[in-house]
């Protein structure tokens, strides 16, 4: 498989051990619903004996509100006040929170840290402003740890291709489900997460098919050699899928 793309996979649908063995790179999700205790980070680290690449999904509470279903998930809620968490606020609460997620995925030896914005996400100038001084601090941080910074927009955030070349050019890689909405901004790090297709924004049960695939390996073989490309799969099949698009790639190898 071309060296310069890595499959992977968001979560553990397999052991650990077994996932590091087989796929290319991983993106801790189990980061996303509260901090990571040392004894997770430890078994992580432990079960990556081939230094594979890791990214880390960032805690909810820096880009989901309060009201999201997904806080209802952690078991001890973050200090301050409330309504400065979510949406990429530019709070000390939301950079607390990020800074928190940027040391763990240090710990890890991650090479990224993913921010991940609900669709329900507003979208008005207050909030644009938000993200950009959001960002300006948070790149600031992470380029100190050599760390990646990486942002999937959802909902309108997603289709301002202006807005989300403007936020590249800080640094910020943009990922996007290629298969449903294509490559967004061509940046140094390429990074997908697939989500599968139909529904809405997700479908997690769905598995893709052979042609799915070669569509995908279509999309991003012009890029292969120049920019650093992560393919990741978040559905129901990721691990299965994962291998199977490694075969593609190794094929056309």
């Amino acid at each position: 498989m071309p060296s310069s793309i890595r499959v992977g996979v968001c979560g553990f649908p397999r052991k650990a051990k077994d996932v590091f063995s087989n796929l290319d790179a991983v993106e801790i999700q189990s980061s996303f619903y509260e901090p990571l205790t040392e004894k997770r980070i430890d078994s992580i680290r432990k079960a990556n004996e081939a230094k594979k690449d890791i990214s880390v999904k960032a805690w909810q509470v820096i880009t989901h509100p309060p009201g999201s279903p997904t806080w209802k998930k952690m078991r001890k809620r973050p200090e301050g006040n409330a309504e400065n968490y979510g949406y990429l606020k530019p709070t000390e609460e939301n950079f607390s929170a990020f800074m928190l997620s940027l040391s763990q995925a240090e710990r890890l030896g991650a090479f990224a840290l993913v921010l991940q914005t609900p669709p329900s996400m507003p979208y008005n100038e207050g909030h644009l402003k938000n993200i950009e001084d959001f960002f300006s601090f948070a790149s600031g941080e992470s380029s100190r740890k050599g760390i990646e910074l990486i942002w999937e927009p959802r909902g309108s955030y997603a289709e301002d291709l202006r807005f989300l070349s403007k936020i590249s050019e800080k640094g910020i890689a943009i990922c996007s489900d290629y298969l449903r909405r294509g490559i967004l901004v061509e940046g140094e790090l390429m990074y997908s997460r697939l989500h599968g297709l139909g529904g809405r924004e997700v479908n997690y049960r769905y598995r893709y098919s052979d042609e799915d695939l070669e569509k995908l390996k279509e999309m991003i073989f012009p890029f292969i050699g120049k920019r650093k490309i992560y393919i990741m799969f978040n559905n129901v099949y990721m691990f299965e899928d994962a291998l199977r698009f490694k075969r593609i790639l190794g094929e056309e190898a």
